[in-house]
């Protein structure tokens, strides 16, 4: 009897132990669960942002290829052309330029 009780004892322990460990594992749990919400969250609301923003710049970059899908050749030609070139040619040469690459 008392050896049974011993391996009781013992088995008890054993499950408080581990009940600890569990408790400890649970709450860990607990707060990489409510981490990730909170970055879940900041990654929603930097989206929305991205979304707005590209809504806004979206009809500018839609006009924008459409003056260059009717630039010709000799438009080109033309401004080549030019020894000084007026500084909103070369505004917008530059803008081209950088849409190009």
């Amino acid at each position: 009897v008392q050896l049974k009780a011993q391996e009781v004892e013992v088995l008890l322990l054993q499950l408080c132990k581990e009940r600890q460990e569990m408790n400890h594992f649970k709450a860990t749990v607990e707060q990489e669960r409510s981490s990730f919400a909170k970055e879940s969250q900041l990654v929603t609301n930097m989206a929305a942002t991205v979304e707005s923003d590209l809504q806004a710049v979206l009809p500018a970059l839609i006009e924008a290829e459409r003056g260059l899908s009717i630039l010709k050749k000799a438009d080109l030609v033309e401004i080549r052309s030019y020894t000084t070139p007026p500084a909103m040619v070369t505004y917008v040469m530059g803008a081209v330029c950088v849409l190009l690459q």
